[in-house]
């Protein structure tokens, strides 16, 4: 039976690994969602709106220009992450239908750009709920993992 505790021992510390480089992974997306919030912002324009069918919904795509010390940029990002906006959500078609908006009515809009890397821009910097939701998800799951495993190896040696 020695062999049984070495298997639950070893899926164990492979499922709490794989929650460490999860928990990793989202930590260090949230961190350039918090870093971008202190980019640089300059007014630009929408200089080509498209809109594309992704799912269900309708999704514009982008191109948008900006100035920077004196050069003229393009940009194609609604979001700096794209992963955790998708177009189902509210907040999400508010910005885009701002967007088609601005495009529509040739208004300026907001840009925020990297000030180490003017070419990396988005026109919303906003940290989705959805990010917040998965790091606040994993945790609980890799907390109660630790404690199981607590409990479990206090409970084998008693």
């Amino acid at each position: 039976m020695w062999w049984s505790t070495v298997l639950k021992g070893a899926i164990d510390v492979i499922w709490l690994v794989f929650l460490l480089l999860l928990f990793r992974y989202f930590w260090l997306k949230r961190k350039d969602l918090l870093d971008a919030r202190s980019w640089l912002k300059v007014k630009g324009h929408i200089t080509s709106c498209e809109w594309t069918t992704v799912g269900h919904s309708v999704w514009p795509k982008i191109e948008y220009e900006y100035e920077v010390y004196n050069k003229t940029l393009l940009g194609e990002y609604l979001f700096l992450d794209t992963l955790h906006n998708s177009p189902s959500s509210k907040y999400s078609r508010n910005i885009a239908y701002k967007v088609s908006m601005a495009f529509k009515n040739n208004s300026e809009i907001d840009v925020y750009y990297n000030p180490n890397n003017p070419e990396q821009s988005a026109l919303d910097v906003t940290m989705p709920k959805k990010l917040s939701f998965i790091l606040i998800l994993i945790g609980t799951l890799l907390l109660s993992h630790i404690v199981l495993i607590v409990w479990g190896c206090l409970h084998y040696y008693h």
